[in-house]
């Protein structure tokens, strides 16, 4: 399990990121069972339970404030998760959770305010600017300052392995063609970490308040992949996110 050093000191608040060792994460795949008890295994070390937390079902830029009566959602039954790219809540013991492919996870936290989100910056959802929403919403419904916002990014997929034909400007705006690098005649790499890092500058949020640990789950194989599934062969399965106050 991965731990952010830009939270893991922050009394109150407990998160980490899974990797190979916590097991598979999603309920599409493999043994149902089976990913049950990896996910109760995952949570306990942070001292949370299944019947603690919500979990998240990609749509583009959808922001869900999660409350108790949300607990349970998407985490034994498949199908049954919240419709939402971004979870926010400030109620304590509510558990936010979310299975990852190589999209990247954000964890924003504000110490004062007592507020924590958890978003999946996905690639679409970062074409709509869901992180910079995010910040805007913590701001106008919860009264929080970006300058007091801490972010985690966690584990996700880098550039130097995320790379598309010349189909991908197709795919994305103008606004992206600082995070596209043709390597060699065709070939692109797309940095939408780094677009993700500049939405959040910004927003307000200080530099030297957004940790990166630059894990690449495209190669790194102490983390599950799509995109290594694709190029090796290698099963599908999911890393997951979860955070919570307590």
């Amino acid at each position: 399990m991965y731990v952010s050093p830009i939270l893991k000191d922050q009394a109150g608040l407990v998160h980490g990121y899974s990797d190979v060792g916590d097991g598979n994460m999603d309920l599409r795949f493999g043994h149902h069972e089976t990913v049950l008890e990896s996910r109760r295994a995952f949570l306990g070390k942070l001292g949370l339970s299944l019947e603690d937390c919500a979990q998240q079902r990609g749509m583009e830029d959808k922001i869900h404030v999660v409350t108790h009566s949300d607990l349970g959602a998407g985490m034994t039954t498949l199908g049954t998760s919240i419709e939402a790219n971004a979870f926010i809540t400030n109620q304590k013991g509510v558990g936010l959770f979310l299975c990852i492919a190589d999209c990247l996870p954000v964890i924003i936290y504000d110490p004062a305010k007592r507020v924590v989100a958890l978003l999946h910056a996905a690639r679409e959802s970062t074409k709509r600017h869901l992180a910079t929403k995010v910040v805007e919403h913590l701001t106008t419904e919860f009264e929080c300052e970006p300058r007091d916002l801490l972010v985690a990014f966690g584990p996700a997929v880098r550039a130097e392995s995320y790379v598309f034909d010349e189909g991908i400007y197709k795919l994305v705006g103008k606004d992206w063609e600082p995070y596209l690098h043709e390597v060699s005649p065709g070939k692109i790499q797309v940095d939408y970490v780094a677009y993700n890092y500049d939405q959040l500058l910004a927003a307000g949020v200080p530099a030297d308040h957004i940790h990166d640990p630059g894990i690449d789950t495209g190669s790194d194989p102490n983390y599950f992949s799509h995109v290594q599934s694709v190029k090796t062969g290698r099963p599908e399965a999911r890393i997951a996110a979860a955070v919570a106050l307590r």
